[in-house]
Protein backbone atom coordinates (compact mmCIF):
# COMPACT_ATOMS: atom_id res chain seq x y z
CA UNK A 1 0.00 0.00 0.00
CA UNK A 2 1.29 3.31 -1.26
CA UNK A 3 2.82 6.28 2.04
CA UNK A 4 0.53 8.95 2.43
CA UNK A 5 1.44 12.40 3.34
CA UNK A 6 0.27 15.18 5.21
CA UNK A 7 2.37 18.11 6.09
CA UNK A 8 5.36 16.61 4.77
CA UNK A 9 4.41 14.26 7.18
CA UNK A 10 4.81 10.36 5.60
CA UNK A 11 2.49 8.07 7.13
CA UNK A 12 3.01 4.12 6.06
CA UNK A 13 -0.66 2.38 6.11
CA UNK A 14 -0.50 -0.47 7.28
CA UNK A 15 -1.08 -3.99 5.25
CA UNK A 16 -4.75 -4.98 6.95
CA UNK A 17 -6.85 -7.87 6.57
CA UNK A 18 -9.97 -6.08 5.73
CA UNK A 19 -7.69 -4.00 2.87
CA UNK A 20 -8.59 -0.80 4.20
CA UNK A 21 -6.16 2.04 5.43
CA UNK A 22 -4.94 1.57 9.15
CA UNK A 23 -2.41 4.15 10.55
CA UNK A 24 -0.13 2.93 13.96
CA UNK A 25 -0.96 5.33 16.69
CA UNK A 26 2.93 6.73 16.73
CA UNK A 27 2.47 8.00 12.77
CA UNK A 28 -0.66 9.95 13.61
CA UNK A 29 0.73 11.39 16.38
CA UNK A 30 3.50 12.78 14.50
CA UNK A 31 0.81 14.10 11.95
CA UNK A 32 -0.71 15.92 14.30
CA UNK A 33 2.00 17.32 15.75
CA UNK A 34 3.12 15.86 19.23
CA UNK A 35 6.05 15.11 19.94
CA UNK A 36 5.60 12.30 22.36
CA UNK A 37 4.99 8.95 20.16
CA UNK A 38 2.36 8.07 23.19
CA UNK A 39 0.37 11.44 23.16
CA UNK A 40 -2.48 9.47 20.37
CA UNK A 41 -2.28 6.39 22.59
CA UNK A 42 -3.21 8.51 25.77
CA UNK A 43 -5.94 9.86 23.74
CA UNK A 44 -7.29 7.19 22.97
CA UNK A 45 -7.34 5.32 26.57
CA UNK A 46 -8.99 8.72 28.27
CA UNK A 47 -12.01 7.86 25.27
CA UNK A 48 -12.05 3.93 24.09
CA UNK A 49 -15.28 4.42 24.88
CA UNK A 50 -16.07 6.54 21.62
CA UNK A 51 -14.20 3.88 19.74
CA UNK A 52 -15.38 0.59 18.25
CA UNK A 53 -12.87 -2.23 16.67
CA UNK A 54 -13.60 -1.07 13.44
CA UNK A 55 -12.11 2.20 14.22
CA UNK A 56 -8.86 1.30 16.28
CA UNK A 57 -7.56 -2.44 16.79
CA UNK A 58 -3.77 -3.64 18.21
CA UNK A 59 -1.95 -5.74 15.87
CA UNK A 60 1.28 -7.55 16.56
CA UNK A 61 3.92 -5.74 13.64
CA UNK A 62 7.11 -7.38 12.73
CA UNK A 63 9.76 -4.20 13.45
CA UNK A 64 13.16 -3.94 13.25
CA UNK A 65 15.29 -3.85 16.59
CA UNK A 66 18.61 -2.19 16.93
CA UNK A 67 20.31 -5.10 18.79
CA UNK A 68 18.11 -8.30 18.20
CA UNK A 69 17.12 -8.32 14.82
CA UNK A 70 13.44 -8.58 13.74
CA UNK A 71 11.06 -8.73 16.04
CA UNK A 72 7.36 -8.58 17.02
CA UNK A 73 5.71 -5.47 18.30
CA UNK A 74 1.68 -4.75 19.51
CA UNK A 75 1.07 -1.29 18.09
CA UNK A 76 -2.53 0.39 18.01
CA UNK A 77 -3.60 1.21 14.83
CA UNK A 78 -6.06 3.54 13.51
CA UNK A 79 -8.77 3.37 10.48
CA UNK A 80 -9.63 6.57 8.73
CA UNK A 81 -12.75 6.84 11.09
CA UNK A 82 -10.18 6.15 14.07
CA UNK A 83 -8.02 8.86 12.68
CA UNK A 84 -10.49 11.56 12.48
CA UNK A 85 -11.80 11.09 15.85
CA UNK A 86 -8.24 11.00 17.32
CA UNK A 87 -7.55 14.25 15.45
CA UNK A 88 -11.39 15.92 17.00
CA UNK A 89 -10.12 15.08 20.55
CA UNK A 90 -6.47 16.32 19.65
CA UNK A 91 -5.45 20.07 21.06
CA UNK A 92 -2.49 20.69 18.59
CA UNK A 93 -2.78 23.55 15.89
CA UNK A 94 -3.00 21.35 12.87
CA UNK A 95 -5.87 19.02 14.29
CA UNK A 96 -8.48 20.66 12.48
CA UNK A 97 -6.39 20.75 9.34
CA UNK A 98 -6.40 17.23 9.57
CA UNK A 99 -9.45 16.19 10.12
CA UNK A 100 -10.61 17.95 6.78
CA UNK A 101 -7.38 15.65 5.15
CA UNK A 102 -9.08 12.34 7.03
CA UNK A 103 -12.43 13.34 5.59
CA UNK A 104 -10.81 14.02 2.00
CA UNK A 105 -9.07 11.03 1.75
CA UNK A 106 -11.87 8.97 3.35
CA UNK A 107 -14.12 10.00 0.31
CA UNK A 108 -11.15 10.06 -2.56
CA UNK A 109 -8.06 8.38 -2.10
CA UNK A 110 -9.63 5.82 0.17
CA UNK A 111 -11.13 4.09 -3.06
CA UNK A 112 -7.97 4.35 -4.76
CA UNK A 113 -6.28 2.79 -2.12
CA UNK A 114 -9.34 -0.51 -1.63
CA UNK A 115 -11.09 -0.35 -4.40
CA UNK A 116 -14.47 0.33 -2.90
CA UNK A 117 -17.39 0.00 -5.31
CA UNK A 118 -19.94 2.60 -4.48
CA UNK A 119 -23.23 1.84 -2.63
CA UNK A 120 -27.07 1.50 -3.94
CA UNK A 121 -28.31 4.89 -1.96
CA UNK A 122 -24.64 6.64 -3.41
CA UNK A 123 -25.98 5.78 -6.65
CA UNK A 124 -29.70 7.06 -6.94
CA UNK A 125 -28.49 10.18 -8.78
CA UNK A 126 -27.17 8.05 -11.44
CA UNK A 127 -30.14 5.63 -11.72
CA UNK A 128 -32.64 8.73 -12.24
CA UNK A 129 -30.18 9.93 -15.11
CA UNK A 130 -30.53 7.43 -16.43
CA UNK A 131 -34.29 7.16 -16.01
CA UNK A 132 -34.84 10.55 -17.84
CA UNK A 133 -32.06 9.53 -20.49
CA UNK A 134 -34.79 7.07 -21.24
CA UNK A 135 -38.12 8.54 -21.09
CA UNK A 136 -37.05 11.75 -23.29
CA UNK A 137 -34.74 9.55 -25.40
CA UNK A 138 -37.18 6.76 -25.95
CA UNK A 139 -33.83 4.34 -25.50
CA UNK A 140 -34.05 1.01 -23.52
CA UNK A 141 -32.57 0.76 -20.37
CA UNK A 142 -29.49 -1.33 -21.46
CA UNK A 143 -28.73 1.12 -23.94
CA UNK A 144 -29.00 4.11 -21.72
CA UNK A 145 -26.69 2.37 -19.28
CA UNK A 146 -24.41 1.40 -21.76
CA UNK A 147 -23.83 4.98 -22.41
CA UNK A 148 -21.69 5.08 -19.35
CA UNK A 149 -20.69 2.17 -19.47
CA UNK A 150 -18.29 2.99 -22.83
CA UNK A 151 -17.43 6.26 -21.09
CA UNK A 152 -15.78 4.91 -18.40
CA UNK A 153 -14.91 1.40 -19.26
CA UNK A 154 -17.01 -0.70 -17.25
CA UNK A 155 -19.23 -3.32 -17.50
CA UNK A 156 -22.08 -2.04 -14.35
CA UNK A 157 -22.02 0.86 -12.72
CA UNK A 158 -21.19 -0.98 -9.60
CA UNK A 159 -17.58 -0.37 -10.48
CA UNK A 160 -17.19 3.54 -10.75
CA UNK A 161 -16.23 4.94 -7.69
CA UNK A 162 -17.69 8.07 -6.44
CA UNK A 163 -16.25 10.66 -7.98
CA UNK A 164 -17.57 9.02 -11.24
CA UNK A 165 -20.66 8.49 -9.99
CA UNK A 166 -20.75 12.25 -10.31
CA UNK A 167 -19.45 12.40 -13.36
CA UNK A 168 -21.32 10.18 -15.08
CA UNK A 169 -24.63 12.22 -13.89
CA UNK A 170 -23.70 15.26 -14.99
CA UNK A 171 -22.95 13.39 -18.29
CA UNK A 172 -26.39 12.16 -18.89
CA UNK A 173 -27.63 15.36 -17.31
CA UNK A 174 -25.46 17.42 -20.06
CA UNK A 175 -26.72 14.76 -22.99
CA UNK A 176 -30.45 15.59 -22.22
CA UNK A 177 -29.70 19.37 -22.29
CA UNK A 178 -27.82 19.33 -25.70
CA UNK A 179 -30.57 17.38 -27.29
CA UNK A 180 -33.49 19.70 -26.21
CA UNK A 181 -31.18 22.48 -26.57
CA UNK A 182 -31.94 24.08 -22.88
CA UNK A 183 -29.81 25.47 -20.79
CA UNK A 184 -30.47 25.86 -16.74
CA UNK A 185 -31.21 29.59 -15.69
CA UNK A 186 -28.94 29.94 -13.21
CA UNK A 187 -26.93 26.81 -11.59
CA UNK A 188 -24.96 29.09 -9.25
CA UNK A 189 -27.75 29.05 -6.50
CA UNK A 190 -28.49 25.62 -6.72
CA UNK A 191 -24.99 24.51 -6.35
CA UNK A 192 -24.59 27.24 -3.91
CA UNK A 193 -26.55 25.56 -1.94
CA UNK A 194 -25.98 22.11 -1.81
CA UNK A 195 -22.27 22.83 -0.96
CA UNK A 196 -23.19 25.06 1.93
CA UNK A 197 -25.40 22.09 3.11
CA UNK A 198 -22.69 19.79 2.67
CA UNK A 199 -20.39 22.24 4.66
CA UNK A 200 -22.98 22.63 7.28
CA UNK A 201 -22.89 18.77 7.66
CA UNK A 202 -19.18 18.16 7.95
CA UNK A 203 -19.05 20.49 10.63
CA UNK A 204 -22.33 19.04 12.83
CA UNK A 205 -21.71 15.25 11.70
CA UNK A 206 -19.09 14.53 14.78
CA UNK A 207 -22.09 15.67 17.07
CA UNK A 208 -25.08 13.87 15.81
CA UNK A 209 -22.49 10.38 15.28
CA UNK A 210 -22.56 10.61 19.08
CA UNK A 211 -26.14 10.37 19.37
CA UNK A 212 -27.39 8.22 16.59
CA UNK A 213 -24.47 6.95 14.84
CA UNK A 214 -26.48 4.61 12.50
CA UNK A 215 -28.79 7.42 11.10
CA UNK A 216 -24.91 9.74 10.81
CA UNK A 217 -23.52 6.73 8.43
CA UNK A 218 -26.99 6.72 6.77
CA UNK A 219 -26.96 10.51 5.93
CA UNK A 220 -23.28 10.55 5.35
CA UNK A 221 -23.77 8.61 2.45
CA UNK A 222 -26.06 10.78 0.69
CA UNK A 223 -24.12 14.04 1.59
CA UNK A 224 -20.73 11.81 0.01
CA UNK A 225 -22.38 11.67 -3.02
CA UNK A 226 -24.21 15.46 -3.12
CA UNK A 227 -21.21 16.34 -2.68
CA UNK A 228 -19.45 14.68 -5.55
CA UNK A 229 -21.86 15.83 -7.85
CA UNK A 230 -22.05 19.28 -6.25
CA UNK A 231 -18.14 19.61 -6.89
CA UNK A 232 -18.39 18.63 -10.06
CA UNK A 233 -21.25 20.51 -11.68
CA UNK A 234 -19.54 24.10 -9.73
CA UNK A 235 -16.09 23.05 -11.44
CA UNK A 236 -17.51 23.19 -15.02
CA UNK A 237 -19.59 26.33 -14.72
CA UNK A 238 -16.68 28.37 -13.11
CA UNK A 239 -16.43 28.04 -8.90
CA UNK A 240 -12.52 28.52 -8.36
CA UNK A 241 -11.23 25.75 -6.31
CA UNK A 242 -11.42 27.93 -3.09
CA UNK A 243 -15.24 28.70 -3.85
CA UNK A 244 -15.96 24.84 -4.43
CA UNK A 245 -14.67 24.26 -0.88
CA UNK A 246 -15.94 27.52 0.72
CA UNK A 247 -18.95 28.23 -1.20
CA UNK A 248 -19.74 31.80 0.52
CA UNK A 249 -17.08 33.06 -0.98
CA UNK A 250 -18.65 33.03 -4.25
CA UNK A 251 -20.96 35.77 -3.03
CA UNK A 252 -19.06 37.68 -0.36
CA UNK A 253 -21.23 35.87 2.17
CA UNK A 254 -19.98 36.88 5.64
CA UNK A 255 -22.72 34.80 7.99
CA UNK A 256 -25.08 32.02 7.88
CA UNK A 257 -27.43 29.92 10.00
CA UNK A 258 -28.20 26.55 9.65
CA UNK A 259 -30.92 24.83 12.42
CA UNK A 260 -30.76 20.94 13.06
CA UNK A 261 -33.49 19.96 15.55
CA UNK A 262 -32.81 17.17 17.74
CA UNK A 263 -35.34 15.86 20.03
CA UNK A 264 -33.73 14.82 22.49
CA UNK A 265 -30.56 17.11 22.93
CA UNK A 266 -31.96 20.61 21.82
CA UNK A 267 -30.98 22.08 18.65
CA UNK A 268 -27.46 22.53 17.12
CA UNK A 269 -27.25 25.86 14.78
CA UNK A 270 -24.36 25.80 12.26
CA UNK A 271 -22.66 29.36 11.57
CA UNK A 272 -20.62 31.23 9.69
CA UNK A 273 -17.90 33.18 11.51
CA UNK A 274 -15.24 34.91 9.42
CA UNK A 275 -15.27 32.29 6.64
CA UNK A 276 -15.50 29.20 9.09
CA UNK A 277 -18.17 27.52 10.25
CA UNK A 278 -18.95 26.53 13.78
CA UNK A 279 -21.18 24.53 15.71
CA UNK A 280 -23.48 26.15 18.84
CA UNK A 281 -25.86 24.12 21.01
CA UNK A 282 -29.02 25.28 21.94
CA UNK A 283 -30.50 23.90 25.32
CA UNK A 284 -33.10 21.57 25.35
CA UNK A 285 -36.28 23.29 26.49
CA UNK A 286 -38.71 19.94 26.88
CA UNK A 287 -42.75 20.74 26.14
Amino acid sequence: MNALSFNQVSLNPVTHADNQIWITSAELAKALGYKAVDSVTKIFNRNSDEFTEEMSQTVNLTVSGKINGLQHKSVRIFSLRGCYAIAFFAKTEVAKQFRKWVLDLIETEAQKFTGRSTTTDERTGLRDAVNAVVSKKSMLYPDAYKLVHQRFNVQHIDELTLEQVGEATEYLHRLLLNDNGERPVNLEPLIMCALTCDSAWETVKPILYKVNPDMTSSMNGFFASLRVTARTTARSIGFTASEVHQPWLKYGMKNYIVTIPMTQTGEYLVRLNRGVPELAQVAFKPA
